[in-house]
């Protein structure tokens, strides 16, 4: 499911461990993580060393920085061509001819002056170190005093010419979308100067109230927002996906072009009476209301006939859990719903289909399971020529284990799919947190 691999890069005074963190939320949720260690003796070395350790790296990649990585990876030359999206952490966003230090002081409120910094000599230049005593104030105010004294202890120094470097071209996130995390209470690099930068970007936006070690502090706020971009990495597509700010302060989500009105999405409690007892059963089912449902509820005559129409395909079908997700998920790729295709995959793993049959449905391939491919197959075809289907893709249907019931089951399952994929077409609804890392893209699929 072209799974992508986070690289997350520190910045200044602060090694490879300022992510720990976040990176075992994004490995609890099942995604490669690698955080490499930047030498910082200079800019352009920086940006030589990430583009080489880049390059040794397949898949699709996020790219995550804090600090002054984020000069870092806004440098075109830094990145390969696997590189999906860019994810500032308190971070610049440089662009052509500029340099950090300069961006630092374009609004006032950075601590990082000559009284609170200690110079060391090293061989063949000077590096710079927070005073111990100034560590917590200007780099980690909320991090605790012990945690504060760990990382003043342990801190990873940066030659002063890093934060002069430059290049030419313009900057990585002109091309490529991009997040940024804000921190409100950040004393090295100002909230205002980060504003700006993101603004400028027109990176979607999370403010968290942080100081500016904000990996350590809000360690789920940046593990969020960075798997927040796997919709867009997913199959290698544009900035399309509709993004919820629910549990990660105030998001400016990628703005969708395609859907031109709003509609509500309906709970129980605002839905019509005559629409609340499905939305109920739903949300007791999966813990919340499946969008498609919560739009379907705009007419109460929908959202019961599919009500209705699902039970009797679940209850009273002949169909296992894993071949109904198989037809549904076809269905959903077959009518280009992207918010179908990642809720049925979440559905379809849960239920028990491989993975490389999953993987299969959605990019478009024969599946490796002979029926589920048969299955998938026919599904497909019965959608695609509106059921002029002909004798010999009905013989290889039930040659595959399928009985004659089952040919007009499908029809059932094609049916209901219509109702929630047209909705979701329709209407463009955000994915549920627990579907995001599934997003699926038109265009992922070959046969789409």
């Amino acid at each position: 499911m072209n799974q992508p691999t986070f690289v997350l890069v520190h910045g200044a005074l602060t090694d490879a461990s300022v992510w720990r963190r976040v990176s075992v939320r994004l490995q609890d949720a099942g995604h490669p993580v690698i955080a490499p260690s930047l030498p910082m003796r200079d800019f352009d070395g920086d940006v030589a060393y990430l583009k080489r350790f880049l390059g040794s790296l397949t898949g699709p990649l996020v790219v995550a920085a804090h600090s002054y990585a984020g000069a870092v990876i806004s440098a075109p030359d830094a990145l390969t061509e696997d590189v999906r999206s860019l994810v500032f952490v308190t971070a610049f966003q440089q662009d052509a001819g500029e340099t950090a230090g300069a961006l630092n002081g374009k609004f006032p409120g950075s601590l990082l002056i000559p009284e609170n910094l200690a110079v060391r000599e090293y061989p063949g230049g000077t590096e710079i170190y927070l005073r111990p005593d100034k560590f917590g104030e200007v780099y980690a105010g909320d991090a605790g005093a012990r945690e504060q004294k760990i990382l003043a202890a342990a801190q990873k120094p940066f030659d002063p010419v890093t934060l002069d470097g430059s290049f030419t071209n313009a900057a990585s996130w002109h091309t490529l979308p991009s997040w940024a995390v804000v921190s409100t209470k950040d004393n090295s690099i100002p909230t205002e100067v980060q504003r700006w930068m993101a603004e400028r970007a027109g990176s979607t936006v999370v403010e968290v109230d942080s100081s500016h070690a904000v990996p350590l502090v809000h360690p789920e706020v940046v593990a969020e927002t960075i798997l927040r971009s796997v919709p867009i990495v997913a199959c290698g597509g544009e900035a399309s996906a509709m993004l919820t700010s629910e549990g990660i302060g105030s998001v400016r989500p990628v703005p969708q072009t395609s859907i031109m009105t709003s509609y509500r999405i309906h709970t129980a409690d605002t839905a019509d009476e005559a629409a609340k007892e499905p939305l109920k059963v739903l949300e007791s089912a999966f813990g919340f209301v499946p969008a498609a449902a919560g739009l379907m509820a705009n007419s109460p005559a929908l959202i019961n006939t599919f009500f209705a129409a699902f039970g009797h395909f679940r209850g009273g079908g002949t169909f296992g859990p894993d071949e109904r997700q198989v037809l549904l998920l076809s269905n959903a790729v077959a009518n280009r719903s992207e918010w179908a295709v990642a809720f049925h995959t979440l559905e379809s793993l849960q239920d028990g289909v491989e993975p490389a049959v999953v993987e299969a449905i959605r990019e478009g391939r024969v599946p490796p399971n002979p029926k589920m491919a048969a299955l998938s197959a026919f599904t497909r075809s019965l959608i695609e020529k509106q059921g002029h289907v002909d004798d010999a893709e009905v013989v290889t249907f039930t040659s595959a284990g399928f009985t004659e019931e089952q040919v007009f089951e499908v029809i059932t399952g094609v049916a209901i799919s219509a109702m929630t994929n047209y909705t979701a077409n329709l209407a463009g609804p955000p994915l549920e947190d627990s579907v995001l890392p599934h997003a699926w893209k038109t265009g992922c699929s070959t046969g789409a």
